[in-house]
């Protein structure tokens, strides 16, 4: 698939085209057409205005017809905020960015384009921070307006910083190496493991640095802005600088990047140390036309200020499939969810059944016509007569089931028993009753019995709600 960068300058517009984009190559074609923005603004409220007569010019010296476009804009024209969370949660933060952005920009942050620049970071014990572009919702929108005019509908829009960094990770750049384009304006890109972690933007005003007079001008802009970040955010040291720039041996010693290493320059001919690729990959020129080109190659993950009602409509189409596809995995989880619960159900319902079968064969063998034992206490009881009838005589055994039956014929309807304990000696039970007298009348019908000691002894533990709970123990004669 044919790929094509387009960048978007103060002074010019740039274009690669890749036939078949692979990282280290070289572009099939490289153009440049003289292009003049409108005066400037101060950074982030440039306007987005696009040079259509000279983009035409552009496009017919640069095919991009069935090619994938993206296109690099100046990165003045977006606001660079690093944002700090108390959390973790990449999801989260992407959700909540907006609230933190709250005060930070000019205006009503709903009135911006916001968009994550790396990944979630881990900063502090639990935190992270994340470095998001705002870029005017108006300045994407008439930046869509003139390409649209021009025949151009890109599927990437990014500030120039990413496209720098991008290139920079393609061409094998350390992860850690700090880049300074200086084209126009100085554009310079912290990184940490390959992320971005600060992006600064300096306005250089037109100064050309091939002009000597201006070297200790652009110097001293460069180093107020690197130094007032290193004081305000700390996140901004390195060691190693790689300068993109025409004639950059000039900046390559200024402040601040006197006493750090600085790499060979891409303008020198020679390759990047740690990469294989030589200085046209790096070129101060095309390297953010190049990086948009190689964004892509996975749009899907690359950052992009065409969102929500500006998105480009095959991705959203992409999105919808996708969302659609999630919704019909949803329902098919649920349908399932449903007949796991159902079965569920079923087996629970056959328990429940199979309980009561036993409870009904338990009471069936016991000779109970009355009373609610738990089944529980009624299989205890039954193992523990069926025990007695393996270890005793067999007038004993006949003994023991004749008193159990005997309590329960005792026992009025009125009293629920709850726990039975049985031994030889005695049987021991907690029961309830809402009716109080019941309870006397079994005492009394214990006392009189054949089988029970005529001392039934009787503790009422509790009254509550109008049920008594008590206890009782029948000594066997």
């Amino acid at each position: 698939m044919a790929v094509v960068g387009i960048e978007i300058t103060d002074r010019a517009l740039r274009a690669v085209r890749f036939e078949h984009f692979r990282r280290g190559r070289l572009p099939d074609q490289s153009v440049e057409v003289p292009a003049t923005l409108p005066a400037g603004k101060p950074v982030g409220l440039a306007g987005g205005q696009v040079p259509v007569g000279a983009l035409k010019e552009l496009l017919q010296q640069v095919n991009v017809a069935g090619a994938q476009v993206a296109v690099a804009i100046p990165s003045a024209w977006c606001f660079f905020r690093s944002v700090a969370f108390p959390y973790r949660s990449a999801a989260r933060a992407e959700s909540t960015v907006r609230y933190a952005l709250e005060g930070r920009l000019p205006g009503s942050v709903e009135n911006y384009v916001i968009e994550p620049l790396s990944d979630l970071q881990a900063a502090g014990a639990k935190g992270s921070r994340m470095l998001v572009a705002a870029c005017p919702r108006a300045t994407v929108k008439s930046m869509l307006d003139g390409l649209g005019e021009a025949g151009v509908d890109p599927c990437i829009i990014q500030p120039a910083v990413a496209a720098v960094a991008r290139a920079a990770r393609d061409a094998g750049v350390n992860d850690d190496t700090a880049l300074m384009r200086v084209d126009g304006d100085a554009e310079i890109v912290f990184r940490k493991k390959g992320d971005l972690v600060a992006a600064l933007v300096v306005l250089l005003k037109g100064l050309d640095l091939k002009d000597g007079a201006n070297q200790r001008r652009i110097n001293a802009r460069i180093s107020f802005a690197v130094r007032s970040y290193q004081v305000s955010d700390g996140a901004a040291d390195r060691d190693r600088v790689l300068v993109m720039a025409p004639g950059a041996g000039a900046i390559e010693g200024a402040a601040p990047w006197a006493s750090l290493r600085t790499t060979a320059s891409p303008t020198d001919a020679t390759p990047i140390p740690g990469g294989t690729v030589t200085r046209n990959d790096l070129d101060s020129r095309w390297v953010a036309a190049i990086g948009a080109a190689s964004a892509v190659r996975k749009a899907h993950a690359a950052p992009n200020l065409r969102r929500d009602d500006l998105a480009y409509a095959p991705h959203a189409r992409r999105l919808e499939r996708r969302l659609a596809a999630a919704l019909a995995l949803a329902v098919g989880i649920m349908a399932l969810f449903s007949v796991a619960t159902a079965r569920r159900l079923m087996a629970v319902n056959e328990e429940i059944a199979g309980i009561r079968a036993r409870r009904t064969a338990l009471m069936k063998e016991v000779g109970l016509t009355h009373g609610e034992p738990t089944v529980k206490a009624m299989e205890s009881a039954l193992a523990q007569a069926r025990k007695d009838a393996t270890q005793a005589d067999e007038g004993r055994t006949y003994s023991c089931l004749a008193r159990w039956i005997e309590l329960m014929r005792l026992v009025p309807a009125e009293i629920t028993l709850d726990v039975i304990d049985i031994n030889q000696k005695r049987i021991a039970v907690t029961a309830r009753t809402a009716n109080k007298p019941k309870l006397w009348e079994l005492q009394r019908s214990a006392q009189a019995s054949k089988v029970f000691m005529p001392d039934p002894s009787v503790v009422v533990r509790g009254t509550e709600r109008g049920i008594s709970t008590f206890t009782m123990e029948l000594r066997f004669r």
